[in-house]
């Protein structure tokens, strides 16, 4: 009997040492795919924040933008492209400055002129001076 106690004792601490190991390689193996998802969660955060600064960057220039819309000076730029003048000024508008005679285009005798399409050929009909 004392010899069947000897052969169990090995064969127990191989069955732990067996298991063992398994646990070391699953702990290995799970250890080295987090750190996997760990990069690439590292990396999908450096995108997104990189997005928000440029997204920060648009915002800034856009409240920049908004602010010079509402300003004074926006709105006498709009209204002096617009041909609008403040109730002291006098709108000069120069016409034909330096040229003599009608451009080329006006140059043609309206009898020789022919209509650009059918609805021109209307208005002339119904609207030209005879």
């Amino acid at each position: 009997m004392p010899d069947e106690k000897i052969r169990r004792t090995p064969l127990i601490s191989q069955l732990l040492l067996v298991l063992m190991g398994a646990m070391l390689v699953f702990l290995v193996v799970s250890f080295a795919r987090q750190v996997t998802i760990s990069h690439q969660q590292s990396a999908v955060l450096n995108r997104i924040e990189e997005k928000i600064r440029v997204a920060m960057a648009e915002k800034g220039q856009l409240d920049e933008y908004l602010a010079y819309v509402w300003s004074p000076e926006a709105l006498e730029r709009w209204a002096r492209q617009h041909g609008w003048t403040r109730p002291d000024e006098t709108l000069v508008v120069p016409v034909g400055v330096g040229t003599e005679g009608p451009p080329p285009e006006q140059a043609i005798s309206e009898e020789g002129r022919k209509p650009d399409s059918p609805q021109g050929e209307w208005w002339d009909l119904f609207f030209r001076s005879q």
